[in-house]
């Protein structure tokens, strides 16, 4: 942790959110992020996206741009099927 402080201090580049860390609070660590998120930064736009995806930046900030004259916008998916816990499964 300490390393990760130092980091924090230098490059400013982590946030740490005080909130239950475990995957069925995950709706309240999202809100959270935004709540600490949206106070000190102003920008266009927040993203939060999970270490299981493949982000293209250049293709998000195509899209964004598409959208800008809307007002708050969701892109996403909400997955409605049971998650796939079978490691021999290609969605694993």
């Amino acid at each position: 942790m300490a390393e990760l402080q130092k980091e924090v201090e230098k490059y400013k580049d982590f946030m740490f959110i005080d909130v239950w860390e475990e995957y069925l609070n995950l709706p309240h660590k999202t809100l959270a992020f935004f709540k600490v998120a949206f106070e000190p930064f102003d920008v266009d736009y927040y993203v939060k996206a999970d270490d299981e995806i493949y982000l293209h930046p250049d293709q998000l900030s195509t899209l964004l741009a598409k959208k800008q004259s809307h007002s708050p916008t969701y892109i996403g998916c909400m997955k409605k099927e049971p998650v796939i816990t079978n490691p021999k499964m290609k969605c694993y």
